[in-house]
């Protein structure tokens, strides 16, 4: 065996290994992702399923609403009206609406007129459940949704069945109506036959290509190894430059409001006082009543601006370092920085957090709120969103944070693009939140789509004692709030 034929052999025999390993893990991923949208168009389905019995009960119950409002004179004739009316409705091939009264008597039931009339008060389904007792509880709690089993006359087999009910109090009744639920299966059953018939066009056309590319690869992969070694050393460098200048301009940040907030508040509080000063020496020996009036008000408006000045100091230092979070852990904190972003934005933002009996390690708890500062800082910079979520998910050995908004999304794919450099400095709020994640052995996942975006962040930790408390926690809640 030459040396060209070695060479072609250890060029070649891996990457066929490579490409059978992508092949499975192709065909696994595709399985995956189908089972997902498999599950994802179930639970649709089921939604609008139950949106739709909810409209059908709603607009059954509204044609004899006006007999139930007209009842007062003649109840037993406008109770016939009633059922007439409902007896008539239907929906559907076979959707029709039945009436109990609280006793378990039938009132109205198309397909079943024997039921009319007959007390079911002891009726259960093919599993045991008593049906008609359980849509009274339901119905006397202001109704609702009820799953049962049941034998389908269509298919003469038992299947399962959901119903909606909604109260008529006035006469003691319910209304309901049901669906089977069959139906849903039979459509989920082709979806699933139809994305099974996609994956295995995947997997061939994904065979053939390769087969194609096979020659051509093992010289592209040095190429692009050497490509992506220079891609990275340019990211990284560009990366450097953006954190060192984010950094500068913090400092400038928290030195321009420093000097255009703190000290021109201070030379106003001098000139007032001073002001104030020079009256007070005129008064001494004209003992003007109305002056020392003035001389109170410019006291009152200096004291004022001096407690403006206090606000601001507390403001510019809570955004470098809140007291919350040492004071009182990450769920207050996060639950003020969510407070402080609304009345800023005006966008609606909700925190669940716990409060942790064990005490959280300061890195942790110090990643977990820059992240929430940063992801806020995204959120209105580019995300148009109206509502953001907070939430943090204590678990065994491990700590989630999720943060959703309802905005415009973006394309990660793009954004992680390496030939446009533009992108570079985009993504540099998302690449500080990776950082943070990953130099604490956390893992960020990202789902965006045009319904919003939802970054979910998870932190391995080991909770520490929790130390005696030195403060009343419930006091100083009320102060933060």
């Amino acid at each position: 065996m030459n040396i060209r034929l070695k060479v072609l052999l250890l060029a070649t025999v891996p990457l066929i290994i490579i490409i059978m390993v992508l092949s499975i893990l192709m065909k696994f991923q595709y399985e995956r992702l189908s089972k997902q949208q498999i599950k994802a168009y179930q639970t649709s389905l089921y939604e609008q399923k139950d949106i739709e019995l909810k409209n059908y009960t709603q607009l059954a119950l509204s044609a004899i609403t006006p007999f139930i409002e007209n009842s007062d004179k003649n109840k037993d004739k406008a109770q016939d009206e009633a059922k007439a009316v409902l007896t008539s409705l239907a929906y559907s091939n076979d959707g029709y609406f039945f009436v109990y009264d609280l006793e378990g008597n039938g009132i109205v039931h198309p397909t079943q007129p024997y039921r009319v009339g007959e007390n079911w008060i002891g009726l259960q389904d093919t599993i045991g459940n008593f049906v008609i007792q359980d849509l009274i509880k339901l119905s006397q709690s202001g109704g609702g949704f009820y799953t049962y089993r049941w034998n389908n006359p269509a298919t003469q087999k038992d299947a399962e069945k959901r119903s909606y009910t909604l109260p008529i109090n006035s006469w003691g009744w319910f209304i309901g109506t049901g669906i089977y639920l069959n139906k849903i299966d039979e459509q989920i059953a082709f979806q699933k036959e139809e994305f099974n018939k996609q994956i295995r066009r995947s997997l061939l056309r994904n065979a053939v290509f390769s087969s194609i590319a096979l020659l051509s690869v093992f010289g592209l992969v040095f190429y692009m190894n050497f490509q992506e070694l220079g891609y990275a050393d340019k990211r990284l460098r560009v990366l450097n430059k953006e954190i060192l200048n984010a950094q500068e301009d913090e400092r400038r940040r928290v030195s321009r409001e420093l000097h255009d907030s703190i000290s021109q508040m201070l030379v106003s509080i001098k000139y007032a006082f001073e002001h104030a000063s020079l009256k007070l020496t005129n008064v001494k020996t004209q003992k003007n009543s109305k002056k020392i009036s003035e001389i109170q008000l410019s006291i009152e408006q200096g004291l004022g601006k001096l407690l403006d000045t206090t606000k601001e100091v507390r403001r510019i230092s809570h955004a470098l370092r809140p007291s919350q979070l040492d004071d009182l852990g990450l769920g207050p904190a996060l639950e003020n920085l969510a407070r402080e972003f609304e009345e800023r934005t005006h966008i609606s933002t909700t925190v669940i957090a716990p409060r942790f009996k064990g005490s959280l390690p300061e890195d942790t708890k110090i990643a977990l709120y820059r992240i929430s500062q940063e992801a806020l800082t995204n959120i209105q910079r580019h995300a148009h969103a109206h509502h953001v979520e907070i939430n943090v998910i204590r678990g065994i050995g491990m700590i989630t944070l999720s943060i959703k908004d309802n905005g415009i999304g973006f394309n990660v794919a793009k954004l992680n693009s390496k030939t446009d450099p533009k992108l570079t400095k985009m993504g540099l709020g998302l690449t500080n939140i990776a950082e943070r994640a990953e130099t604490r052995g956390g893992h960020l996942e990202i789902i965006t789509g045009a319904s919003g975006t939802l970054l979910t962040i998870e932190f391995p930790v080991n909770y520490l004692p929790c130390p005696p408390p030195s403060i009343d926690i419930k006091e100083e809640l009320k102060n933060v709030t």
